[in-house]
């Protein structure tokens, strides 16, 4: 949906007839009037689209119009569907009209045979935030990407950043709606590789990500307001930097033979993986035992997840994951040992109906699927923790390392849901086995088909509601050591265009729900999840219930956490 995001200079986008014939019984037309939000004036010469958007929330058509003297418009021969209204003008942005309309969000409904009411759609004169971006040495940073955050999106456009690159003097402008936005600076090049040796005392260093005024935490930032029609100049953005770090040790336990290894090292911040990177060691030369010295260079500040793993023919060798925190100085000496894999065994049984087939059971290791953006890769062999059938109707995966694993079923009935996980008769809460003595395990594993559901709307109190672009995230509310989630645990609703959603098969226990853009949903994961974490509706859950609830788009309503 990005590339509808075009800027008011961009030509007119070309429409296009739709690809198959409208009945004469279904077909609807629009008309409206588009107005100055300042003056209230009406505005000539303006470019009106509309984008039929699809099922799988595509553009399937495009239709258009241009405003008369009186500021009208008017589009007939239209399909019933869902439209993203685009308004183009130089000079001027599409804004909120302010007032609650079937357009506030830039969305609009046709239904068949419906002819919607006038619309009044609004611009405003755009605004201009500019200034300079500057080194340590207050020279000029040349290419460097600077991004306008809207504190307060008024319409589906505006949940787009505006991004600009600073030209040979380090100077940017942007333009954009009038409103209050963080104005931050991308981060600089950072590139792998074995670290630089200086003799000279000095250290190596890279561009953060700086908000303005040189800050490179958004809560200490400093919010630029944008009025319509002016420009706010002169800013100046000194750019941050972090000190390049690196980690280094040695894989230990090295099978006999070995020819190659591979290293994982993974990136975030507090079990957040943004990054990984995966290299492989060899031997220096033919037949020569491999080095397990390992150097990573060229790493900034921040959490990381490293650990190693080396197969041969079906046995697989994996080592612990070693955690590291950055800070200010380099690590080394972080030894790994390579140990050789195990087998697990076990039973899937439906409650009330005996053993079940067809079920497939994943064991998905917590310390590497812990982050709240890990994707919840599983570290037990060569089919990825995958279970195999066996003759007695049981699985067995081959492959599993000492950890601690969280047990998964797919595909679990519609509204069923793991109900416990045992060994030995021992149970494991939160489905989280204890697997670090090193040696096999049989698990009996049951699983319910009365799992709880939750059911609502979405609902806008400012305007209203962007349905076709919202989400609802599901995240369970757990304390203490259960609380680790994977992504692997989050459910996302999509939201139905009259504001519905719903999730089902859910074990018993307490939740939080969050509705978002779905923008936000797929660029700033990490913000999400900690605003679900303190803002999110929380809803406890027994066996069989069906809850309801009524949700607010989020940013709406946070002014308090959840109780």
């Amino acid at each position: 949906m990005c590339a509808l995001a075009q800027s008011p200079d961009t030509p007119a986008a070309q429409e296009r007839p739709p690809s198959s014939a409208v009945q004469a019984s279904d077909a609807a037309s629009v008309a409206g009037t588009v107005v100055n939000s300042l003056t209230r004036k009406p505005l000539a010469g303006v470019h009106v689209g509309l984008v039929a958007i699809g099922q799988e929330r595509t553009p399937t058509a495009l239709y258009g119009a241009m405003s008369d003297a009186a500021g009208r418009f008017a589009i007939a021969g239209l399909p019933p569907a869902n439209y993203l209204i685009l308004l183009e003008r130089s000079g001027f942005i599409r804004v909120a009209d302010g007032r609650k309309s079937a357009t506030a969000n830039s969305l609009l409904e046709v239904k068949p045979g419906v002819k919607p009411a006038d619309l009044i759609l609004a611009m405003a004169p755009r605004s201009i935030i500019s200034g300079v971006v500057r080194d340590e040495y207050g020279d000029a940073a040349m290419g460097i990407q600077v991004t306008a955050i809207a504190l307060t999106p008024q319409t589906l456009m505006d949940q787009f950043p505006r991004s600009v690159a600073t030209d040979d003097r380090g100077y940017f402008r942007v333009a954009l709606a009038p409103g209050k936005y963080y104005i931050k600076t991308g981060t600089g090049m950072r590139v792998s590789g074995i670290p630089e040796i200086r003799t000279d005392g000095t250290a190596e260093s890279s561009y953060i990500e700086t908000y303005y005024p040189g800050v490179t935490d958004k809560n200490t930032a400093t919010l630029v307001e944008a009025k319509p029609g002016l420009e706010v100049a002169g800013l100046e953005i000194r750019l941050a930097r972090t000190p390049v770090l690196n980690i280094g040790g040695e894989v230990m336990g090295i099978p006999e033979g070995a020819l190659n290894m591979t290293l994982v090292l993974r990136q975030g911040s507090d079990r957040s993986y943004n990054n990984e990177s995966r290299s492989e060691g060899r031997g220096v030369a033919e037949g020569m035992k491999l080095d397990g010295k390992f150097l990573y260079g060229h790493l900034g500040a921040g959490f990381y997840q490293i650990y190693a793993t080396c197969t041969m023919g079906e046995q697989k060798w994996q080592s612990q994951v070693a955690e590291v925190t950055l800070t200010d100085s380099s690590i080394e000496g972080v030894n790994l040992t390579l140990a050789l894999g195990f087998e697990v065994t076990g039973i899937v049984q439906l409650q009330g109906e005996g053993p079940a087939e067809n079920l497939t059971v994943k064991l998905v290791s917590v310390s590497e699927a812990g982050g709240i953006g890990a994707p919840g890769i599983s570290l037990a062999g060569n089919n990825e923790g995958t279970s195999e059938p066996t003759a007695d109707g049981g699985f067995r995966i081959r492959n599993v390392f000492a950890d601690h694993y969280r047990v998964q079923v797919e595909p679990l009935p519609e509204n069923g849901y793991i109900k416990s996980v045992e060994i030995k008769g021992t149970a494991f809460a939160g489905n989280i086995v204890d697997l670090t003595g090193g040696s096999g395990a049989s698990l009996k594993i049951i699983v319910s088909n009365n799992g709880g559901q939750i059911s609502g709307r979405v609902e806008s109190g400012k305007e209203p509601l962007t349905a076709m672009f919202t989400r609802v995230l599901l995240l369970p509310n757990r304390e203490g050591v259960e609380a680790v989630v994977s992504s692997r645990e989050w459910q996302w609703s999509e939201v139905t265009p009259d504001g519905a959603y719903s999730f089902k098969g859910l074990a018993p226990g307490k939740y939080r729900l969050l509705a978002v853009s779905a923008l936000e949903a797929y660029s700033d994961i990490e913000n999400v999840i900690q605003r679900a974490r303190t803002h999110g509706e929380i809803v406890e859950i027994r066996e069989g219930d069906k809850a309801v609830r009524s949700l607010k788009l989020a940013g709406e309503d946070e002014n308090e956490p959840s109780k």
